[in-house]
């Protein structure tokens, strides 16, 4: 499967698309963001499944489901990453990975969630696993980087987990959203989250006034089969992959913990994962990662509500 995410350094704006197939990452040059350039994919990375750029843009990490490890990238030249050793943590079928705005810490959800030191971000340390729900998935930190969220697909739920210590996170108790959910994000204020349910086919707010303790609101009907979601940077729609309907549906966000779904735009097939460009004051796009097709598509986001997809690019299978 493709997952991706993209990131900044300094002014340039690149993506790099992590590809279980084959086991590669391929970075793209975003200069022109309507049509990104594929670069050469790099290999190391075995079965990667969910990945993750620092806020510094300097590394990335993979989650590599076939062999419960994660490995580290050098992005000192972001288009030509440069592969590390896979480090394993001693959790199996690791899915989703986040890293923490400080880009001290990352957190790796799989049969447990695993903390990783990232005081070496190209040697980073697994620490003891976290135990959450059932078929831990999606995860992401706050921007404060205080505390995470943890979907649980097996058991239809998502866990908050404190991070005062951030190499040692407790879990709180879990709160029921939908059916088999996979996909999560945090809002910019960090004051709610969207949670995609892949098997009834919607989008549970989360309000985090309490961020131990959320409060699920009711669910908001998207397309068939959801899996990835991203807020903007404003904070005021947000985007969902609808993996089985090959679309993407926008949501205005204006209330956020009652969103409202606008008309869903074809995407490629079995679309995953998806990013919106994380620099507020320029102009917005995202990219949606094409599982089946080994391909992604760019979104022109001059109306957000209302995306305008590009031609696709090919990337790793």
């Amino acid at each position: 499967g493709s997952v991706m995410l993209c990131g900044t350094r300094r002014l340039a704006c690149f993506a790099l698309v992590a590809s279980q197939g084959d086991s590669n990452v391929t970075p793209l040059d975003m200069s022109n963001p309507l049509a990104p350039v594929a670069h050469p994919p790099v290999g190391g990375s075995s079965g990667a499944h969910g990945i993750a750029v620092s806020p510094n843009g300097l590394f990335a990490l993979t989650a590599n489901n076939s062999s419960n490890t994660v490995t580290p990238y050098d992005l000192k030249n972001p288009l030509v990453p440069v592969s590390h050793s896979g480090v394993a943590i001693l959790q199996s079928a690791p899915q989703g990975i986040a890293i923490s705005p400080n880009g001290l810490f990352a957190l790796v959800a799989a049969s447990a969630v695993v903390p990783l030191d990232l005081s070496n971000p190209l040697v980073p340390v697994a620490h003891t696993g976290v135990a959450v729900g059932s078929g831990a998935y999606g995860i992401a930190i706050s921007p404060s980087g205080t505390f995470a969220l943890v979907v649980n697909s097996g058991s239809s739920s998502v866990s908050p987990l404190d991070l005062s210590n951030p190499l040692a996170p407790v879990a709180q108790a879990a709160v029921t959203v939908g059916s088999s959910p996979i996909g999560i994000a945090i809002s910019p204020s960090g004051l709610f989250a969207l949670v995609t349910n892949s098997g009834s086919n919607s989008v549970t707010p989360l309000d985090l006034a309490n961020p131990l303790a959320p409060v699920a609101h009711g669910a908001i009907t998207v397309g068939s089969t959801p899996y990835g979601v991203a807020i903007s940077p404003t904070g005021l729609f947000a985007l969902v992959s609808n993996y089985a309907a090959a679309t993407v549906t926008a949501l205005d966000l204006t209330t956020p913990l009652t969103p409202v779904a606008h008309t869903a735009v074809a995407a490629g097939s079995h679309p995953f994962g998806i990013s919106i460009s994380p620099i507020s004051n320029a102009p917005l796009f995202a990219i949606v990662a094409n599982l089946t097709s080994a391909t992604i598509t760019p979104l022109d986001l001059s109306t957000p509500l209302a995306p305008v997809a590009q031609a696709t690019v090919g990337v790793g299978a």
